[in-house]
């Protein structure tokens, strides 16, 4: 799995070279929820956002 960081706070997600979704970060109440618009699994999406926030240091 690859992801791309894009303008405006968007992870496009590949795996190979499919496109399994563009995720954003929304802060509330100091928390980080991950959202998408296509269809992946939502645990999928929290899953994949934990590991945008460890690596690329998302909400500090």
């Amino acid at each position: 799995m690859t992801v791309y960081p894009q303008e405006g706070g968007v992870y496009r997600v590949f795996r190979g070279s499919n496109k399994l979704a563009d995720l954003y970060h929304d802060e509330n109440n100091s928390n980080i929820l991950w959202e998408t618009r296509d269809w992946v699994d939502q645990n999928y999406v929290d899953e994949i956002g934990k590991e945008i926030e460890e690596h690329e240091h998302v909400g500090s």
